[in-house]
């Protein structure tokens, strides 16, 4: 599925200034991250990072929101990007946590003798 872009435009005024002054400031410093990403899965293992994901149909997206602009100046409004997420949602094992799915290849060692 192609990522899917939905435009949040305020409509308070302090609001949209808000970010249009945090965007004109990211600009000026080529600051390309996002104002903001998913919030922590509280079902992650210790020691991993997971992002709650969002279902859209059958497919597992990550969601991130950017400052809109339009020739290079801030609008003031948000732009929300869903993007798809390959390795699918966390899954089941048999000891009832979570693992991601691993679509690599598995690791080879070799000893040296």
């Amino acid at each position: 599925m192609d990522d899917i872009y939905i435009k949040v435009i305020p409509t308070y005024p302090e609001l949209e200034q808000l970010i249009k002054d945090i965007m004109a400031d990211k600009l000026k410093r080529g600051d390309k991250t996002p104002l903001f990403v998913a919030p922590d899965n509280p079902n992650s293992p210790e020691g991993k990072q997971w992002k709650i994901g969002v279902k859209v149909g059958n497919e597992w997206m990550n969601q991130a929101g950017f400052g809109d602009e339009e020739n290079g100046e801030p609008t003031g409004a948000l732009l929300v990007r869903l993007k798809g997420n390959s390795s699918g949602p966390p899954k089941s094992s048999s000891s009832g946590g979570f693992a991601p799915k691993k679509d690599y290849a598995k690791q080879s060692y070799y000893a040296k003798r």
